[in-house]
C-alpha cells in the first residue's frame, strides 16, 4: 500500500490539474449535503474543549427540553401548545446566532447562516403549522398535516438530493485523478444510466445503520470507517445494491480502518490553519485536498481488493474510471466517431450576418423556430461529438466502455448538453421565472423570519428583477465561456457582484431606500455586496448555465412558438407596466428592505446618517418610542428622504433630537400616517 506522503502527492496533483472544480464541487457538497467535511469535524473536535460556555440562559434552555430544544418545539406542536414551542424556537434561534450552539457551517452571519438557525430551530415547521391550523380551526389536525408533510418533503430532499452528493463528487473527483478534461455533465451520470434511485437506496441504507450503530458506545466510530468506502463504490458501479455495497467495503476496510483515522489524522496541521483563517482555507484547500486524498485512499484499497480477490470485488468493475484505456479499446469502441465528424460536416450550419453573432457571441437566436431547433440538434450534436473525441484520444472519461452504457444513455448525456442557443421568448420567459423564484424566495425568508407576508422590492408584482438580470446576463453575456467551466465561474461572480452593486446603488440615489444591507457581513463592499453572497451567486451562476437553463429551455421548446411567444409579451409587458408605476410610486411598504423592516421596525432608523444624530443614540429612541407603530412611522419617515421634508416642517425630527417623544405619539401627524400605513398606503407629498 502507498505511503500518506505518496497518497498526498497524488491529491495534490490532482488538485492543481482540476482546482476549481475540485473546489465547486466541494462547495456544492458543504452548502448541500447531508454529511460534515472532515476538516469541520477535526476542527470541532480540536477547538471545543477551548469553547466557552458564554450562555447561561442557553443552559437553561437545554436543561428544560432535555438538550434537545428542537424536539420540544415539535412536542409542543404537535400536543397545540403554540405558544410554548414559540418561545422555545426563539430561544433556540438566537443562541444559534449568537454562535452559543452549533448552527452549521461553522458561523453564524449572512442569509445562509439565518435560515439554518431558523429552520434548525423548529420555528419553520412550527409556523406553518400555524398558518394550516388557521385554516381548519383546529391546532392538532394543522400540526398532524405540517408535521406529517414536513417529514415526507425533507425525506425526499435527503434521499434523492443531499445522501447522493457523497457518491457523485466522489465519482467527479476519480475522473479527475484519471483524466485531463472532466465535463460537469458527467454528475448526472447515475442519471443518464438510469441507476439515481438504486444509489439512493445505498446511501440511505448506510445512513441508518450508521445512525443505529451510533447508539452503541463506540460502534458508530468503527462503522463510520467501515462504512468510508460506500460512496466510491456506489459512485464507481450505481447498479450495485445497498447490501452488497456495505459488506464489500466492511471487506474493502478490514486492516485498514485504523489506517483511515491516522491518514485523516496526518492532516492536523492544515485543519489547524482553517481555524486561523476563520474556516476559509477549508473551503479553498483543506477540504478539496482532503476528498482528494480519500480517492486516492480507495483507490488502493481497491487495488487490493482486487489483487487479493475478496468476495465481491467483481463489483468494482468501471475499470477506466482509474485508467486511460489502450488506444486500440479506444479506436474500436469510438470507430463511428470520424464517420459522425464527416456527417457533420457535410451539414455545417453555419451562420451569418447578425444572426450569426447574436448566436456564438450570445447564444441568442432570432430566426425561425424550425431553423432554430435544427441549428439547436447540429450543436448539440457537435458537442457531442468533441466529448467522443476527446474520449477517443483518452481525454476524458469514455462513457462507452461504461458497463451500464446504452444508448439511451447516450441520448440523456446529449440532452443534457448546455451548449445551446435562446430564442428571445425563451430569455424573456426565463427571466420572469427568475425574477419571480427571486421574490418567492426572499418572500418565505421573511415569512420564516417574521411571520408576516411582506412584499419584498422596488417594484408592487411578484418579482425582484436582480435576479432576472444577473441569472439571464449569466446566459448570454458569460455564453463565449461556457468551454471553460473556471473562466465561467470567476467571471459569473465578478457580474453578478457589479449587477448589485449597482442596482443596489440606483435604487438608493432613485428611491431613497436600501433594499438590502450587507454590513457587518463578511468582506461586504458598502453593504451592497458581501463575500458569502457572490460566492452563493458564483455557484448558482454555474448551476444555470449549465443545468437549469437548458433544461427549463427545453421545456419551453415543447410549446408551440406563437403560444409561447404571446406568454412571454404578456408576461414582459405586466412587467415593465409595474416598472412604469413603481418608478413613480415605488413600494415602501413594511418589510420590503432593509430600511423599513418588518413591522415598520426598521434595522436602523438612519439617524446617523440623515440627522447627524449619534448610532448609539438609536437604542435610547427604541426604548423611548415603546409604540411600534410610532417607531414605525418615525422609521418611514426618517428612511425615506421624499418624506424627510415633511416630518421636519411636522416638527417631528426637532422631536425626535430633543427627545419629546410623546409629541411624536399623539401628534396629528403621525396619527394620520399609522391610518395611511395601515390601509397599505405611505403618505405623499
Amino acid at each position: 500500500m502507498k505511503t500518506f506522503k505518496e497518497m498526498k502527492k497524488g491529491a495534490k496533483q490532482t488538485l492543481k490539474k482540476h482546482y476549481l472544480l475540485a473546489v465547486f464541487l466541494v462547495l456544492i457538497i458543504t452548502f448541500l449535503g447531508a454529511t460534515k467535511p472532515v476538516s469541520r469535524i477535526m476542527t470541532e473536535s480540536l477547538i471545543e474543549p477551548f469553547k466557552p460556555n458564554n450562555s447561561q440562559s442557553f443552559s437553561l434552555l437545554l436543561q428544560q427540553t432535555n438538550g434537545s430544544p428542537s424536539t420540544a418545539v415539535l412536542d409542543d406542536m404537535v400536543a397545540g401548545n403554540f405558544e410554548a414551542g414559540q418561545e422555545i424556537a426563539d430561544a433556540y434561534k438566537e443562541a444559534r446566532m449568537t454562535g452559543v450552539a452549533e448552527n452549521g457551517f461553522g458561523g453564524n452571519r449572512g442569509i445562509a447562516s439565518e435560515v439554518l438557525a431558523t429552520f434548525g430551530s423548529g420555528a419553520v415547521m412550527l409556523n406553518l403549522a400555524k398558518a394550516v391550523s388557521g385554516l381548519l380551526g383546529s391546532n392538532s389536525t394543522g400540526a398532524a398535516v405540517v408535521l406529517i408533510g414536513s417529514v415526507l418533503v425533507s425525506l425526499l430532499v435527503f434521499i434523492f438530493i443531499q445522501n447522493i452528493l457523497e457518491p457523485l463528487v466522489a465519482r467527479m473527483l476519480m475522473e479527475a485523478r484519471t483524466y485531463k478534461n472532466v465535463p460537469l455533465t458527467h454528475i448526472f451520470h447515475p442519471f443518464a444510466v438510469g441507476r439515481w434511485f438504486r444509489m439512493a437506496m445505498v446511501m440511505l441504507v448506510k445512513s441508518i445503520f450508521l445512525g443505529l450503530w451510533s447508539l452503541t458506545i463506540i460502534g458508530g466510530i468503527i462503522k463510520f470507517f467501515s462504512y468510508a468506502m460506500v460512496p466510491y463504490i456506489t459512485a464507481e458501479n450505481p447498479n450495485v445494491k445497498p447490501l452488497e455495497a456495505i459488506t464489500l467495503s466492511r471487506r474493502m476496510m478490514k486492516g485498514h480502518k485504523w489506517k483511515l483515522f491516522l491518514f485523516y489524522l496526518s492532516y492536523i496541521g492544515w485543519f489547524l490553519l482553517g481555524i486561523l483563517t476563520f474556516g476559509l482555507l477549508n473551503y479553498f484547500f483543506v477540504d478539496p485536498y482532503i476528498r482528494l486524498g480519500g480517492v486516492e485512499f480507495y483507490e488502493e484499497v481497491r487495488r487490493q481488493a482486487i489483487e487479493n480477490k475478496i468476495q465481491g470485488y467483481e463489483l468494482l468493475n468501471d475499470e477506466y474510471l482509474h485508467e486511460i484505456p489502450k488506444h486500440r479499446v479506444l479506436n474500436d469502441n469510438y470507430l463511428d466517431t470520424a464517420y459522425e465528424a464527416k456527417d457533420l460536416e457535410g451539414r455545417d450550419l453555419k451562420l451569418k450576418g447578425v444572426q450569426g453573432f447574436l448566436a456564438k457571441a450570445f447564444g441568442i437566436w432570432i430566426g425561425s423556430t424550425q431553423k432554430q431547433r435544427e441549428y439547436q440538434d447540429y450543436i448539440i450534436e457537435k458537442k457531442g461529438l468533441e466529448e467522443d473525441t476527446d474520449a477517443m484520444n483518452g481525454l476524458t472519461y469514455p462513457n462507452r466502455l461504461n458497463p451500464l452504457y446504452t444508448p439511451v444513455a447516450k441520448r440523456v448525456n446529449r440532452r443534457l448538453n448546455w451548449t445551446r442557443v435562446y430564442s428571445v421568448w425563451s430569455l424573456i420567459t426565463m427571466f420572469i421565472l427568475f425574477s419571480f423564484i427571486g421574490w418567492v424566495w426572499e418572500v418565505s425568508l421573511i415569512m420564516v423570519e417574521y411571520h408576516v407576508f411582506a412584499n419584498r422590492g422596488a417594484l408592487h408584482g411578484p418579482w425582484l428583477p436582480i435576479y432576472g438580470i444577473g441569472g439571464i446576463l449569466i446566459v448570454i453575456v458569460l455564453s463565449y465561456l461556457k468551454k471553460n467551466p473556471v473562466a465561467e465561474f470567476v467571471t459569473a461572480i465578478a457580474l453578478a457582484g457589479s449587477v448589485e452593486y449597482s442596482i443596489a446603488k440606483y435604487l438608493e440615489d432613485v428611491n431613497h431606500i436600501r433594499y438590502w444591507n450587507y454590513k457587518g457581513n463578511f468582506l461586504n463592499l458598502d453593504g451592497r455586496i458581501c463575500f458569502e453572497g457572490l460566492l452563493v451567486f458564483g455557484i448558482m451562476g454555474m448551476v444555470i448555465v449549465y443545468l437549469i437553463a437548458p433544461m427549463i429551455d427545453d421545456i419551453l421548446t415543447l410549446i408551440p412558438a406563437r403560444i409561447l411567444m404571446v406568454v412571454a409579451l404578456v408576461l414582459f409587458g405586466c412587467y415593465m407596466g409595474d416598472n412604469f408605476y413603481s418608478s413613480a410610486n415605488p413600494n415602501v411598504g413594511s418589510g420590503v428592505s432593509e430600511d423599513l423592516a418588518i413591522g415598520g421596525w426598521p434595522t436602523t432608523l438612519g439617524f446617523e446618517d440623515k440627522l447627524d444624530m449619534p448610532a448609539e443614540e438609536e437604542t435610547e429612541i427604541r426604548e423611548n418610542i415603546a409604540d411600534v407603530q410610532t417607531l414605525q412611522t418615525v422609521g418611514i419617515y426618517i428612511n425615506n428622504i421624499a418624506l424627510l421634508d415633511e416630518a421636519r416642517e411636522d416638527g417631528i425630527v426637532d422631536a425626535i433630537e430633543e427627545g419629546r417623544f410623546d409629541e411624536i405619539s399623539d401628534s396629528e401627524e403621525v396619527m394620520e400616517l399609522r391610518t395611511q400605513i395601515a390601509s397599505g398606503v405611505v403618505a405623499e407629498e
